[in-house]
Parts: C-alpha cells; structure tokens; sequence
C-alpha cells in the first residue's frame, strides 16, 4: 500500500507540472504572438490569466509531494529557497499575489536587458531539430519583446522565469522520489 502513496504523491506532483507547462506554452502562445487564444480579452489580460494557472499547478504540484510526511521538510524548504514564487503574506510572492491579493500582471511589454550571466536563449518546441535525423539550419527569430513584471533594472522576462522555475521543480520532484522509501 505504501507503493501505492508513494507513486501516487509523485504521479501527481508530476501532473501538476505537466499542467504548469500546458500554461507556460499558452502563455509563451500569447507573448509571441500578441493574439488573444479566446478572443474575449486583451493578450496581456490572457497572459496574467495563464501565468495565474501557472502559478497554481506549481504550487499544487508541491502540496501534492507534502501528502507523505517525510517530503513535508523538504516542501518547506524548496519553497523557502523560491520565495518569489511562494513566499507568503501581503507582501508575498507571485502566487500569494495572485491567489489572495490581486493579479500578476506584466507591467512592461517590451525589452529589458538581462542580468549579467543570466542570457537564456528560448528554444521553442517547434525549433526543436528533432525531426529524425533531418538536419537543417537553425534560424534565430527574436521576439518583438517581452512582458516582465517592471521596466525598471537588468531582468530576466516572466517567461524565462517560469520555464526556469519549472526546471527547478521537476529537479526536485526526481530528489523527493529517491527519498520515499
């Protein structure tokens, strides 16, 4: 029966993940295009709508791991060493915004220059070259821009943050896998 929790804690965990990269691909749709999915709203309202989403299926992904005891630590600390993505209280992070306070809205549409050292290329699964062995040129198209949260500093877009984030979780998932006995 153990085997059962065990594989059902992670087999969720990892759905909520799968569920988090289906919105990031909605809103990665939406910043490239600068089309509306639906119609009924504005792109950047759709986005906030679909980074929401993201939000949720992340910190879901994490509620799911604290279903066996011995991963409740292990939660804690993921999440302390994220808190812009789950710090709570009034002045909390994206989610806790979100989810309690008000929308997390891009309030910058354009190009904002990256940290030192934190340039992240966006390979999108259409660019992938992984069609057989069919080998073609890679063609660079870069977006008109971005939405991040300010248009203050160096920065890195929201996009990039979640899919980075992301990368992160599913890490960690694997770790909290090896550690259920």
């Amino acid at each position: 029966m153990k085997n059962n929790i065990k594989e059902d804690v992670i087999l969720n965990a990892r759905q909520k993940v799968d569920e988090a990269f289906f919105f990031l691909s909605l809103m990665d749709r939406v910043e490239v295009s600068r089309e509306s999915i639906s119609k009924e709203h504005k792109p950047t309202k759709e986005f906030t709508f679909f980074l929401s989403a993201y939000l949720n299926a992340c910190y879901s992904s994490s509620e799911h791991l604290k279903q066996n005891n011995i991963l409740v630590k292990r939660v804690k600390e993921f999440r302390k060493q994220h808190p812009e993505f789950y710090k709570s209280g009034p002045t909390g992070a994206y989610r806790t915004t979100a989810v309690h306070y008000k929308p997390v809205e891009p309030s910058y549409d354009g190009h904002c220059a990256q940290p030192t050292g934190k340039v992240v290329l966006r390979f999108r699964p259409s660019d992938k070259i992984s069609e057989g062995k069919r080998v073609s040129p890679i063609k660079m198209k870069f977006s008109k821009g971005y939405f991040y949260f300010t248009g203050d500093a160096q920065q890195v877009p929201i996009w990039d943050l979640c899919k980075i984030h992301l990368e992160k979780l599913e890490v960690f998932i694997d770790a909290c896998e090896s550690d259920i006995v």
